[in-house]
């Protein structure tokens, strides 16, 4: 009985969505080298195999800029392969996955932002305690406009749900 209902448990965990948290430090330079800022973003990160997809919330605060909230889609339609879309529109484009299959720690990526001809073409890495990120903002002739650097650690829900509040406040 025991083995039954620890199987089940197991199934159970398989199929649920798992959300981790990240708080992200960021810096950009230009194609020179030359820093043009940092931000920090707060990401919620949901792997929803059920669904069929991976969310990824993305609160960012750049500057005295407002905080900006923003949803990227990552949807796998064949093996290590996937598309990566909005739903607030603006952003299309595909991906490849690297790692086990729905345990993914791996991502390279070209997207097409909207308005406009600008691609950003980048590599992700995830794990249980940290994310990391190597993106490129492309103008319209392929020239590299902007490369970002990205790392973060995990967090909790809570110190995520917190700091998301106050963020938004602002």
């Amino acid at each position: 009985m025991r083995f039954v209902l620890f199987l089940g448990a197991l199934a159970m965990m398989a199929s649920a969505a798992d959300t981790r948290y990240y708080l992200v430090e960021g810096v950009m330079k230009l194609a020179d080298d030359r820093n043009v800022g940092t931000n920090v973003s707060l990401i919620k990160r949901t792997v929803d195999r059920e669904a069929g997809r991976i969310e990824e919330v993305v609160l960012s605060l750049r500057g005295e800029d407002p905080a900006r909230e923003f949803t990227t889609i990552i949807t796998p339609v064949a093996a290590g392969k996937a598309t990566v879309s909005s739903p607030q529109g603006g952003i299309s484009g595909e991906a490849a996955l690297s790692g086990p299959e729905w345990a993914w720690t791996g991502m390279k990526f070209s997207t097409k932002i909207e308005p406009g001809q600008i691609r950003v073409e980048g590599q992700d890495e995830f794990s249980l305690d940290s994310i990391a990120a190597h993106k490129q903002v492309l103008k319209a002739d392929g020239q590299i406009q902007v490369r970002i650097e990205e790392s973060g650690r995990s967090i909790s829900k809570a110190v995520y749900e917190m700091l998301r509040s106050r963020l938004l406040a602002k």
